[in-house]
């Protein structure tokens, strides 16, 4: 690297020093002041392109060391240091920690659950997911207690429970008029009856 800025600041000298006055010797070499302009300054674009290169490899290896230096430090922390140093914040490459399931993947979850014959694991699943606010939870819930449902379901793990199941399809129904889903014309009685 010095080598280099030493060549570009003899480069510069030599192109404002005078041209020598009187003959000059013509088998000799002519010194390099008394070379066209024009080849003096190819010669110092090239040392400056020289520098540059130099400068940036230079740069480039700092960065490089810096960083290696930087790993082999964090890599020999002691563990102590590590859990201190993270305690305050999670790690870049940590992946995030889920969060809880979103009601609708309960819901297709316990849906699944019930008609593989799993009803008890699917009855507490969707109680666990506000059934009072969700039509399509309170419908869920309804069926997993509804007789007729459950007559098609192989090997269902829970019993019907007809009074359980009214009181679901009476909640269902209650927020799809709210909704707007069904008419409040139309009457959950006739799927209660079926039921008997």
């Amino acid at each position: 690297m010095d080598e280099v800025k030493a060549v570009l600041q003899r480069l510069q000298h030599i192109s404002v020093e005078p041209a020598p006055v009187g003959p000059t010797d013509a088998k000799a070499t002519p010194p390099l002041r008394a070379l066209p302009h024009r080849v003096t300054m190819a010669a110092m674009m090239l040392a400056a392109i020289a520098l540059l290169i130099g400068l940036g490899t230079y740069a480039f290896v700092s960065f490089v060391g810096s960083t290696d230096s930087t790993v082999r430090r964090s890599s020999t922390r002691a563990p102590e240091d590590a859990a201190a140093s993270s305690a305050g914040a999670a790690p870049r490459n940590a992946p995030s920690q889920p969060g809880p399931p979103s009601a609708q993947a309960v819901l297709r979850r316990a849906l699944h659950n019930m008609t593989s014959g799993r009803v008890q694991a699917a009855r507490s699943e969707l109680l666990r997911i506000d059934p009072e606010g969700s039509v399509d939870v309170a419908w869920a819930l309804a069926r997993s207690y509804d007789p007729n449902f459950l007559s098609t379901v192989p090997a269902a793990d829970a019993a019907p429970n007809i009074a359980e199941a009214t009181r679901w399809y009476r909640t269902w129904y209650a927020l799809a008029v709210k909704e707007g889903l069904v008419a409040d014309s139309v009457s959950p009685e006739r799927i209660i009856r079926s039921m008997r």
